[in-house]
This record gives structure tokens, C-alpha cells and sequence, in this order.
């Protein structure tokens, strides 16, 4: 787990059960607020650039805006909105972690 200042736009690496490399960025924002396509193109670059990802997997607890759902379903980063996040916490598996 990383956070803060210094992790360099990733939350969390780990390795999958079949053994791809993962990073997950986590928000926690107003319901009001969503996640801007700013935060995506970021996110892009940590991912894959820095961290050499092969799933990218973006939580918050809020929606995305149309911008941002364009760039992730470009370049392959899953997002996870509220409603999405209140499902996996009750136990309905994501399937990019099939």
C-alpha cells in the first residue's frame, strides 16, 4: 500500500491471483463531485508508465464524468463507482480480478 504525498499516483500494487501485476488509485470524494478526466490521464501514466501495470483498476466513491469513462474504456483502466464499489464490498466479484 502507498497514499499520500510521494506514491506517485497509485494507492495500492499487488499481484493478481493469476499473476498480473495490478495498481489501484482510490478517491474519496462528494457524492457531488466526480472524478474528472484530469485524474484519469494521471492515473494513465502512473499505471502503466511508471508502475508497468497490466490491470489498472480506479475506485471512488463517486461517479466519473464522461470524459474520464472515455479515457479508461481507451486505455483499459476499470472503474469502480460507488454503486460498482457497493457491490464488490458485498461480495459480487469485479471480473477484470477473474
Amino acid at each position: 500500500m502507498h497514499g499520500g504525498r510521494g506514491d506517485r499516483g497509485v494507492d495500492v500494487t499487488a499481484v493478481t491471483a493469476d499473476g498480473r501485476s495490478i495498481v489501484v488509485q482510490c478517491k474519496s470524494f462528494a457524492p457531488y463531485r466526480p472524478v474528472w478526466s484530469g485524474e484519469l490521464q494521471k492515473f494513465l501514466g502512473a499505471s502503466f508508465v511508471q508502475h508497468g501495470a497490466e490491470v489498472a483498476l480506479f475506485v471512488a466513491t463517486t461517479s466519473f464524468t464522461p470524459d474520464a469513462r472515455a479515457i479508461a474504456e481507451t486505455y483499459g483502466i476499470t472503474l469502480v463507482d460507488r454503486a460498482h464499489l457497493e457491490k464488490w464490498s458485498a461480495g459480487v466479484p469485479l471480473p477484470i480480478l477473474r
